[in-house]
């Protein structure tokens, strides 16, 4: 697991003991995507942002907000918003 300060995220990435071949087998025919030994994979990647980025990420989506709170050690956040009227 790891931070990247820069891009605010955290992630999770794997390194492959062994090569690795896998198969995906569609309607439309197979694919298939493989990997090496000492290849990484990113497993997971969230990004942490602030309050001030969630409230802007409710505004770009068409949200309103009418109440925001946060936990004092400022893990968790709570808001109330409704959806704005086209106009």
């Amino acid at each position: 697991m790891g931070f990247n300060p820069t891009a605010r995220e955290r992630y999770i990435r794997v390194r492959l003991k062994v090569a690795l071949n896998i198969v995906f087998k569609f309607q439309e025919g197979v694919r298939e995507v493989a990997f090496n030994k000492g290849e990484s994979i990113l497993l997971w990647r969230a990004s942490q942002d602030s309050a001030l980025d969630v409230i802007r990420q409710f505004d770009r989506n068409d949200f309103y907000l009418l109440q925001t709170s946060q936990t004092e050690d400022q893990e968790y956040m709570l808001t109330v918003s409704r959806v704005k009227r086209q106009r």
